[in-house]
């Protein structure tokens, strides 16, 4: 598989006529990633493969976006249904980088602020129904359970908030997704969950996707946030989105579990804060 697809990846348009050669990158998520090298020059591309996904991915539906992130986020070297060509960015993502947890959203939460205010697109709305009747189809638990499950989570998905402004939310802002060059600049990356949903929604999922406990980094995130943006935020609203986000990780970390048990221990973290904030515990059979 692996060669096959190198294969295909170095015969895209994209790279017609260049002696280049490809490498997998380790470390890349959810997706199978690869560092292109063109034998000719220094030049690098990060060359992502957009097959494995879900039903959030906005892939196809970022182009109109890109051109607008520009000094944001890497804009596109070639894109195409099942791949998106990069500028290889030589850095370290926040996550790994060893700086305390409150940097980490000093640095995290303007990049946030400034794609809510800079990107205007049309982009598919928000659709948290959606993606929990795709997860549900993957969590390995009874089928008799699986209806149970799903009328709990219908108690906890937010109404539509209409009179809410919507922004360009990135939907996965997680420290991973963040990495700084060498010369010290921030960019974003993995934006194949952009939609259009309330700011709230979005910071919510960043505090749900970076562990960070409500009781405790809850009024930095948002003080953060709101001085970057010069916006007061609806912090009822956050705290209706914060359940879903965390039912929602805990569910796609579940789904994974078996392939990839380290992340049985994220289920395990994402499910008891669901628990901490609601009242309500889900079956301890999604993280087994």
């Amino acid at each position: 598989m692996a060669n096959g697809r190198i294969s295909q990846l170095l015969n895209l348009p994209c790279f017609a006529g260049q002696d280049c050669q490809a490498e997998p990158f380790i470390g890349s998520g959810n997706h199978d990633c690869y560092l292109v090298k063109v034998a000719t020059g220094s030049q690098c591309w990060f060359a992502k493969h957009l097959g494995i996904t879900n039903g959030a991915d906005n892939s196809a539906a970022n182009k109109a976006v890109y051109p607008q992130l520009e000094s944001l986020s890497p804009v596109p070297f070639y894109q195409d249904e099942n791949w998106l060509i990069l500028p290889f960015i030589d850095g370290t993502n926040i996550l790994d980088w060893d700086i305390l947890v409150s940097d980490k959203i000093k640095l995290a939460v303007p990049l946030m602020a400034k794609l809510h205010e800079r990107v205007n697109a049309e982009l598919p709305e928000l659709s948290l129904q959606a993606q929990f009747a795709e997860l549900l189809d993957t969590v390995d638990i009874p089928a008799s359970k699986t209806e149970s499950l799903r009328r709990q989570i219908d108690k906890f998905l937010p109404k539509t908030h209409a009179e809410q402004p919507h922004v360009v939310c990135h939907g996965d802002l997680n420290f991973a997704n963040i990495i700084i060059d060498r010369e010290e600049k921030a960019w974003l990356l993995d934006l194949e969950y952009l939609c259009r949903a309330p700011r709230e929604y979005d910071i919510a999922m960043f505090m749900a996707i970076n562990a960070l406990s409500p009781d405790k980094w809850r009024s930095t995130v948002i003080d953060h946030y709101q001085t970057a943006a010069n916006v007061d935020v609806n912090q009822h609203l956050i705290d209706i989105y914060l359940p879903c986000c965390l039912l929602l990780n805990g569910l796609w970390y579940a789904s994974r579990g078996r392939q990839h048990p380290e992340f049985r221990q994220k289920a395990s973290w994402q499910l008891q804060q669901f628990r901490l904030v609601t009242g309500h515990s889900l079956s301890a059979e999604l993280i087994r």
